[in-house]
């Protein structure tokens, strides 16, 4: 139970942090700056305004 409370706090920290830093940061660098896997990073990417 506490491992999957502590696992959706990392992912609302990887959403801000992203949210926060991809305007300057590409989610290769968010990723190694996290050690995150880059397809975690990439999957709560803004998409492009099309």
């Amino acid at each position: 139970m506490k491992g999957e409370q502590k696992k959706q706090d990392s992912l609302e920290y990887l959403k801000a942090y992203i949210a926060r830093h991809c305007g300057r940061m590409t989610p290769e660098q968010i990723s190694e700056e996290l050690q995150v896997p880059l397809f975690a990073v990439k999957m709560h990417w803004p998409n492009p305004v099309r």
